[in-house]
């Protein structure tokens, strides 16, 4: 074996192959686009099916918005709408009861104290 000769096996293909630089780790170039395309593919899933969760849960809070005057639902009416409470993308303290308020993206959602959910609306995102 030559000084700079490396012999490896492909992470890819599991084929052994003679390296011809010391830093090579795959045989060829489809065995290198092939396995950081599998990882990436899996990283997309995972953040697809969150953003779907969320989509849905934003799309339940605004038809319920429009629908409910003033916007107060319960618990059971979001669950029966399709809405997770284990996802949201942010929170923010209410100005006047300092509660949290569990926004997905603009609508948000605050417990009162009869345990209905008021349904707010971040002007400041709306449309943006």
């Amino acid at each position: 074996m030559k000084e700079n000769e490396y012999t490896r096996q492909c992470p890819d293909c599991s084929k052994e192959f003679i390296a011809q630089r010391a830093d090579q780790l795959f045989c060829c170039s489809k065995c290198r686009y092939d396995f950081h395309n599998r990882i990436a593919r899996g990283k997309r899933k995972k953040v697809t099916l969150i953003d779907r969760i969320l989509h849905r849960n934003r799309e339940v809070l605004g038809e319920l918005f429009i629908k409910t005057k003033p916007p107060m639902v319960s618990q059971q009416e979001l669950l029966n709408a399709g809405f997770d409470f284990g996802f949201h993308t942010h929170t923010l303290l209410s100005k006047d009861s300092q509660q949290k308020c569990y926004y997905i993206y603009e609508y948000g959602i605050l417990k009162e104290a009869d345990g209905k959910f008021k349904i707010l609306q971040d002007e400041k995102l709306q449309g943006a």
